[in-house]
């Protein structure tokens, strides 16, 4: 939700996930378009920064996509960089490469926020 709207802007469905025996933290989701991953990567119980990735084809850490995504509008990748902040905060960026089949080109898409908690 943007500040003050009632509508959300973007919407995902989804969990973040942590494996303490591997050292692991993952976050999985789908976006409602029709695109699903799960994207992961190393970090230990107390690390303030970690990064998790996801890539086209891979079995572990991969990423899907319904018929016509897969043939229009392909995302390849994902990786995404998490800041955890002294202040009761986080930030994070990621990028998404989507391959746009009528540009016949891929295109990064970056988006970042920093959230504070509220309540």
């Amino acid at each position: 939700y943007r500040n003050g709207e009632d509508e959300p802007f973007h919407t995902e469905v989804g969990y973040w996930l942590w494996d303490g025996d591997a050292n692991q933290v993952m976050r999985c989701f789908m976006v409602p378009r029709g695109s699903v991953l799960i994207a992961g990567g190393p970090a230990s119980a107390d690390s303030k920064t970690f990064t998790m990735q996801s890539t086209l084809g891979s079995t572990s850490y991969g990423i899907l996509s319904n018929l016509y995504l897969d043939a229009h509008a392909r995302t390849t990748a994902y990786h995404v960089t998490v800041n955890i902040h002294d202040n009761d905060s986080w930030s994070y960026e990621e990028t998404s490469w989507v391959y746009l089949e009528a540009l016949n080109k891929l295109i990064p898409h970056t988006d970042g926020n920093h959230l504070h908690r509220v309540g």
